[in-house]
């Protein structure tokens, strides 16, 4: 069921508010197809949505050791900028939108993200 199919009752009898949605994004296919639900809920509930996407730094990864030619921060500021570019490529068309790029671990970065954002209880 979408966002657009629960009954407005449901969501009133519930008292269910949502002000912002946190919607990581890897830029795959299937990260894509969650943008309809986000747009979906954000018109419902009026929230605004905050659209962020993590690059992996590399430097505590093993390979990295032996990579020393390398210049880990020219790297990172490419894959940053290029996240950026494609960050701006998404539009939830009348929908307030917030969007990010932070560099680390995946799944505790998308956590500090949404404890920095408010009102996500971790």
């Amino acid at each position: 069921m979408t966002a657009s199919q629960v009954p407005p009752q449901t969501v009133d009898r519930i008292g269910m508010t949502i002000k912002r949605i946190l919607l990581p994004t890897d830029f795959s296919d299937t990260a894509a197809h969650t943008l309809g639900y986000a747009r979906e809920m954000a018109e419902r509930f009026g929230s605004e949505v905050h659209v962020l996407h993590v690059v992996a730094d590399p430097t505590p990864q093993d390979w990295a050791i032996g990579a020393a030619a390398l210049v880990v921060s020219d790297l990172l500021k490419t894959w940053e900028a290029a996240a950026e570019r494609r960050l701006a490529e998404i539009s939830l068309d009348g929908i307030e939108t917030v969007r990010a790029t932070r560099v680390g671990p995946s799944a505790g970065t998308v956590e500090n993200c949404a404890a920095q954002i408010g009102g996500f209880p971790m």
